[in-house]
């Protein structure tokens, strides 16, 4: 038996409310559902199981699921350029086609830099059919180029 003082729960008045770690939780977390890591303790009510966050758990929470945020979207992106890259498309003209420094594919494929959720989407969309979609992507730029031209 634990010596740990039970808290009054706020939803249904037991005092049930302690540190609880458990596996299979989940929680949304920016554009993604992410587990929470089973050793996260959560003060948790025993009886209606409710989860209180305190500043130190959102703190411990923030962290923890922020790498594995990051960790997703580098995953997602290093397969789609291994896709990409497949087709025998250059990077030079993936960096044109996407905006971004000459570069800037070099630093995300060495972790150097962390992608944003926007270009892990934009990549991920032309990996489903690379020649024709970085064709599209080009001639919306060049139709762009050509507006301003007139």
């Amino acid at each position: 038996m634990t010596d740990e003082k039970l808290r009054k729960c706020h939803e249904c008045g037991a005092r049930a409310v302690r540190k609880l770690a458990k596996p299979g939780r989940m929680t949304k977390y920016r554009s993604m559902e992410l587990e929470i890591p089973a050793t996260l303790e959560i003060p948790t009510c025993g009886e209606c199981g409710t989860e209180w966050f305190d500043g130190a758990t959102d703190a411990a929470l923030e962290e923890v699921l922020d790498e594995s945020y990051q960790r997703r979207l580098k995953d997602r992106l290093q397969a789609d350029l291994d896709i990409i890259f497949k087709k025998g498309i250059s990077q030079a003209y993936l960096e044109r086609v996407l905006g971004v420094s000459t570069g800037y594919i070099s630093k995300l494929k060495r972790e150097e830099r962390n992608p944003g959720s926007e270009l892990v989407v934009a990549v991920r969309l032309l990996a489903t059919d690379p020649e024709k979609m970085l064709s599209k992507a080009a001639d919306v730029f060049a139709a762009a180029k050509e507006r301003r031209h007139v």
